[in-house]
Parts: C-alpha cells; structure tokens; sequence
C-alpha cells in the first residue's frame, strides 16, 4: 500500500469530492501513446455506496482510458493478434480500469491517506448503475470512413461523430488525405478501374452481381453515414470452387489489412443467438457466415439484419445486454436454400463459371491476388473514398436509383454512388434470389395440385395431409397428430398470401375443425 503524505482537509483535500493528481500512467493503444490521469477518491469520507461508484465512473471516463458504453453496457477496446475488438467490461475487468484511472484512499486516524484497492461492492454497483458516463461506441474500424455529408473521417482512436475507434496503419489513414472534394471524371474512372482490377479473374454472371460487389466495398467504407439497416450480401455459386470465398476475402482484406475470420453458424436458433450476439458484441465491422450447407430459415438472424440489435444474457450479467448490429453480414453457399424471409434481406452476388471444375483455373491476371490488394491498399482504400466523393460532387442525386424493402437509406446512399460513378445493374438481380426457396416451390406445387383436385371447396386439413406428405411441407417420420398440428401452422402462416396465382384462405367450421379453399386470383 502507498502512503501519501497529505494531512486532512487543511492540506486542501475535498470530503467526499474527487481531484486530480500529479500521477500519469502510460497507455499503449495500437500506435498512439495515451497519458492516462488518475483521480482521488477518499473512500470512506463517502458512506452512500452509489456516489462511491459514481466518482470511479466519472474517473473512468475522464481518464483517458479505453472504456466506452454500448447501449448502457460498459466495454473496453482491446488489441489483440486477431486485431482490435471490443469486449464487455465484467467486474474484475471494471476493477482494473477503475485502479487505472482512480486512486482510492482511506483517511487514517492519524489524518494520512492509505491507497487501497477499489472496493469491490462500488465497482458492482457502477456495473449495475443506470447511469453511464462512458462516451457510446458502436464499433472498431480498420481504415477511414465517411459519415454525414461524405465526410471522412481519417484520424487514429476513437471519433465521437460516429462512435467508431479506428485503429488503421499510418499509411491507410495517409490514404485518406488530399481526397478531391469534386473529383474529375479521369479520377473516378481510375478507381473504379482499380478496384475493378482485384475482381478482374472473378466470373460474376451479370452486371448487377459486379454491383453489388462494389456494393459490398462501400457499404464496409461508408456504415456510418448510412440512416437504418444494411440488408446482407449473399455470394452463391452453383458449383465449389468458383471463388466465393476468395471474392468476400478481397473484399475484407482492402477494408481490414487482414484474412477474413468467418463466424460459425448453426441451425439451431438458440446457439445462432449466442453467437451472433458475442460476434456483435466485439464491435466487428463484418459477419462473414461462410459456405453455409443447410436449409438457412433463421429467425434470428432475420431479426438482426431488420431490426438492428439483439438481446441475450452475458458472462458476469444477470441482465439481458442489448447488443448494436453495426456490422455488414455476408454469406456464402452453393446453391443456396434459404426461406423466402431471408432471401428478402439478401443482395445476391452470384458467380458462374463454365468449367466443370472451377478450382483448376490457372489463366489469372493476377495470381497472387493477396500480395497484389497488399501492395495497393492504401490505394484501393483511396478509390473508394474518390467514389463516394463523385456522389457529394453529384450533389447527392439518388433519382432513379431502385430502392429495397427495409432498406431504403441504404439504397439511396450506395445507389446514389454507384449511379454517380457509372456503375450499372444495382439491385437489379434481386429478384433471382428469391428463387433459391425451396419451401416457397413446393408450397406452389401444392397449391397448384390442391385447386387442380378440389377447385375451390371447402376442405379439412386432415384431407390434405396425403398430398402435403407429397409434397414435403410436413415431416413424415413424425405421428400424424404432430404433422396435422404442423399442416394447420402452416396453412394459417400462408393464409391470403398469393402463390402461382392462387390464394389460400380459412373458410367456416365444419364440427369443431377449420376448413380451407384454393381459389385461382388470377
């Protein structure tokens, strides 16, 4: 324990109030040297335990130290081998960042001061504490980026615009520097260019599938001057080995520097919350769920994308933490099959190639594609910043530009480049992804043979199970009671939804059970 020879109030100490003291401790955050400056705090001058935790909180954040706020949870950046992350602050971490930033001490009978270690009940309560001093952060970013009014945002920690850290080589931020306000026709066509020639080899299948790569690109760079959600981007071949993967790692190794870290994922909803809440959590730029192999109908991940947070209980927290989706979700799979609810929230960037074994490709432009993005990030990062520049000179034109359900800022912002830039086909492929559900096709086959059988009369339930059983809209290794309950589910979701033409709807009772007519719409 530290003795301070300080001596009671007449020395100019504050009861129960806080100062500041002649003590710096050096803080090493990436490639920035920080000073952090501790606060006294005489403990036991302070017998309500709530403005004890409100003097360490208030030390916290004044400190300098690394320690913000998501959604009323405290956090902490932290560096690590994988890069910098954001991480929840439980007790013992909350502890060490409270000695950090705060020295308490106990008034002795003999009117020294003794430093003690924060005491542990204060640093709970802080925890528990509604009130939150800590400056909001909603994620880590690895290179510049643009916020409102195409402004870029180029400077190392954390920027209070746009709640980000960014933590980038001085290099990258360099790279962000003298960018033309107006910038002329030749510099536009000299980024797309560039970034065109990373995607050179990659056998896109229409123009909109190279869209929504660059897309992809900008939505990374520009999140935060985006208003609401990003919907996600699926990458789909019909065939291994086309480049799927590879496509998505160009894309997040211009923005990151680094290797793509894909996110496990599960079918299993209550494991997929967990994940993907930890993954939000950390302040991620990217979700990358790659090459996906089951049936993806996520509930959860729908929520997510639409709703922009989600819940669940932490380590250390008896509480539910509400964790900010600032993240870009991307896909991967061959031929994917996904419910018509996730479909809806994807942008399709499809690859198609003529070989039957893409993988035994040789004839690249550029072989070594990730020593070629190496060499050229600064100025790949530097093309996209021009690109979003060429919207502001375009004053912001969005006319024409096509607009996606749940998703319009997000439309409006990067169509507006994209248009701005000359890049054609955006959104135009969305209607193509809608096909990849399977159970949407043999609910229509269903339909279409249930009007063909029956031609609008009333029916049970119970009547259409041989044919639903057909059809594989119920499971036939379970009983019939559970596949009729599953039939009846089903018929009610689907109600007065229009499917080949033809519309189901629920008609009267018939003893206690519904019944329900096909009728042709059109």
């Amino acid at each position: 324990m530290k003795m301070l020879d300080e001596k009671g109030p007449a020395a100019g100490r504050l009861h129960g109030a806080q100062k500041e003291v002649d003590t710096t401790i050096p803080y090493q955050g990436g490639s920035v040297n920080c000073e952090i400056s501790r606060t006294e705090i005489i403990v036991n001058e302070i017998p309500e335990l709530h403005e004890r935790s409100r003097l360490m909180l208030e030390a916290v954040a004044q400190s300098g130290r690394p320690v913000y706020q998501m959604d009323g949870t405290p956090v902490r950046i932290k560096h690590t081998e994988k890069g910098t992350r954001i991480e929840p602050v439980n007790a013992d971490a909350m502890r060490h960042e409270i000695s950090q930033s705060a020295c308490c001490l106990k008034e002795l009978s003999d009117g020294s001061c003794k430093e003690i270690d924060p005491p542990i009940d204060a640093v709970r309560d802080a925890l528990a504490s509604a009130w939150m001093p800590l400056a909001p952060i909603n994620g880590v970013a690895c290179h510049p980026v643009v916020t409102d009014g195409c402004k870029i945002i180029s400077r190392y920690g954390y920027n209070r615009d746009t709640g980000l850290f960014i933590d980038a080589p001085p290099d990258i931020l360099q790279a962000a520097h003298n960018i033309p306000i107006v910038p002329s026709d030749a510099e536009v066509r000299d980024s797309i260019q560039l970034i065109g020639e990373v995607v050179y080899d990659f056998p896109f299948d229409t123009p909109a599938d190279k869209a929504g790569y660059y897309a992809l690109l900008l939505t990374l760079i520009c999140r935060p001057m985006i208003t609401g959600q990003i919907p996600a981007f699926m990458v789909q071949a019909a065939t291994p080995g086309t480049g799927k993967s590879l496509l998505v790692e160009t894309a997040i190794k211009i923005i990151t520097g680094a290797g793509a870290i894909p996110t496990a994922f599960t079918a299993d909803e209550e494991e997929a919350r967990k994940i993907l809440h930890a993954a939000l959590l950390s302040g991620c730029e990217y979700i990358l769920l790659d090459n996906i192999n089951f049936r993806l109908k996520s509930a959860v991940l729908c929520e997510v994308i639409t709703a922009g947070s989600l819940n669940a209980r932490i380590l250390g927290y008896s509480k539910m933490v509400r964790a900010i989706n600032n993240a870009t979700f991307v896909l991967t799979s061959n031929n994917p099959d996904m419910s018509r609810e996730v479909a809806r929230r994807c942008v399709p960037i499809t690859l198609s190639c003529d070989l039957e074994n893409p993988a035994s490709r040789t004839d690249f432009k550029h072989p070594d594609l990730d020593l070629f993005i190496r060499e050229n990030r600064p100025a790949l990062i530097r093309a996209a910043l021009v690109m979003t520049q060429a919207w502001a000179a375009a004053e912001w034109d969005t006319s024409g530009v096509r607009v996606m359900g749940s998703f319009e800022g997000w439309s409006r912002t990067i169509g507006g480049i994209l248009k701005a830039c000359g890049i054609p086909g955006f959104l135009e492929n969305t209607a193509d992804i809608m096909d990849s559900d399977s159970d949407a096709e043999n609910w229509t086959a269903f339909i279409t043979e249930w009007y063909r059988e029956h031609e609008g009369s009333q029916v049970k339930a119970r009547e259409l199970l041989p044919m639903a059983l057909r059809h594989g809209l119920v499971d036939s290794r379970k009983p019939e009671s559970f596949q009729l309950r599953s039939l009846g589910r089903l018929f009610s979701r689907k109600r007065n939804t229009v499917h080949g033409g033809i519309k189901v709807i629920k008609s009267t009772e018939q003893q206690g059970n519904l019944t329900w007519k096909a009728l042709k719409v059109h």
